[in-house]
């Protein structure tokens, strides 16, 4: 049937149009002339509408191939308007579920392929938005972080930039200093 090469094409399909959002929004952000925080919220509503693209085809293809093979794919006699159809693919997409709407028969094949699909997307948007978070939010000065780093603290968000010279000066209690040769276990200690 025609569920499984669906499936595969809608995977690739996703794929494609979540990496060409997240790439055109990486080349545009550095390019606007707005304050960085504006910037991550640019980023959110291109995740968004990425994600509603990827939503939107597939409810096209669910609704496609429910008439197409069977009407009957989602339990009714009629099948489905596209609003239906387009509640159900946002919730299975988010892994919501209500179970207020379940396909029968090979449909289900797809189902699970969209939430897989949308577990993946989602967790792409959520590391993009973090990596962006950490390039544009406004951080504190380096010497307020040194400071709270070596006094024993956790360290102010920083850029990864900023990070590699605060590891060199970091105090490693964990690694154990090297032993002198004759001081190694079992040889004896020699008294002053």
């Amino acid at each position: 049937m025609l569920v499984a090469p669906s499936c595969v094409l809608l995977l690739i399909v996703a794929t494609l149009v979540h990496y060409e959002a997240l790439r055109v929004l990486g080349f545009t952000l550095p390019l606007l002339p707005m304050p960085s925080r504006a910037k991550v919220i640019v980023l959110i509503i291109g995740a968004f509408a990425a994600h509603a693209i990827e939503i939107g085809l597939f409810a096209g293809a669910m609704q496609g191939l429910a008439h197409w093979a069977d009407p009957a794919a989602f339990g009714s006699a009629q099948p489905l308007d596209f609003s239906r159809v387009l509640y159900f693919s946002a919730e299975t997409y988010t892994s919501l579920g209500y179970g207020d709407i379940v396909p029968h028969g090979p449909l289900r094949l797809l189902a699970g392929a969209e939430a897989l699909t949308g577990l993946l997307m989602i967790g792409w948007s959520t590391s993009y938005v973090v990596l962006t978070m950490e390039r544009f939010w406004d951080c504190p000065a380096p010497e307020v972080a040194n400071e709270r780093v070596l006094a024993g603290g956790r360290g102010l968000p920083r850029g990864r930039a900023e990070m590699r010279p605060l590891r060199a000066q970091t105090v490693r209690p964990w690694r154990r200093r090297r032993r002198s040769p004759g001081r190694g276990r079992g040889a004896p200690t020699s008294l002053p």
